[in-house]
């Protein structure tokens, strides 16, 4: 797993910036194209809107008319094939979602490159090597830049899932827990283990017991020795199902 360098010491503002690093990986990107649309799927603008703004204002302040052509569209699932030579697709790591853009796709005169917020799940992945392997086109691509966690403030962070209730308790879907688990031994990985957890409802465990699992397969000496973070509490909404009926304010 090639990991970014950990921080000898480290802080919430390291933590913000760690979250930064996908933005300038998207902006460099998309920087050296003459011209590129980003399509995105409308429940991920929320979290997209500081990506967007950060990429429209680099473009800008860099003066370089040729990457003025970088555009943002809604992604419309309609019959008509979207048209553009350079395309990426931001969406959700949602096998449906996925199969509509597929079908959209005109892979033939373009480069397709989809954006997995925050990152492709195993059934997404197997779709698209399915389609890759048995299409006479030329082969979408996957860019990996793991939007894992987004900062709300200085201190608080949300990991940009669309639709987690739905997917995780109506639909007893595993995928998204899976995510889950990854960023969260991706910030451990950065920012050292956190060794006093809390753990109340059953998804909660689920989701324990995967990244449990996923670490186990790390050597030790890839955490950090220091640690940023002394205690995890992690709330599943079958224990709480109060705080998502409330305002943001409240």
């Amino acid at each position: 797993m090639n990991e970014k360098k950990v921080y000898q010491k480290t802080t919430t503002r390291d933590l913000m910036i760690t979250a930064t690093y996908p933005h300038i990986e998207l902006y460099e990107k998309v920087r050296q194209l003459p011209s590129a649309t980003i399509y995105y799927y409308h429940k991920l603008l929320p979290f997209l809107h500081e990506a967007f703004e950060y990429i429209k204002n680099r473009i800008k302040d860099s003066g370089d008319i040729q990457n003025q052509n970088i555009q943002f569209k809604r992604l419309k699932f309609k019959k008509k094939k979207i048209a553009s030579n350079s395309r990426f697709f931001m969406i959700p790591p949602n096998i449906e979602i996925l199969k509509k853009l597929l079908n959209l796709i005109d892979s033939s005169n373009a480069t397709n490159k989809i954006i997995f917020i925050p990152r492709i799940s195993d059934e997404c992945n197997d779709l698209l090597n399915t389609v890759n392997s048995s299409s006479n086109n030329s082969q979408i691509l996957v860019e990996s830049y793991n939007f894992d966690f987004i900062p709300l403030s200085e201190k608080i962070m949300i990991i940009p899932l669309v639709d987690f209730f739905y997917e995780t308790f109506s639909r007893q879907k595993l995928s998204l827990l899976q995510i889950c688990s990854q960023v969260l031994l991706t910030l451990q990985l950065f920012y050292g283990k956190i060794p006093n957890v809390r753990i109340h409802g059953s998804k909660s465990k689920k989701f324990y017991d995967m990244f449990s699992e996923m670490k186990s397969k790390i050597p030790e000496n890839n955490f950090p020795s220091s640690q940023m973070f002394s205690n995890l509490i992690i709330i599943d909404r079958m224990v709480d199902p109060l705080t998502p009926l409330l305002l943001q304010n409240s």
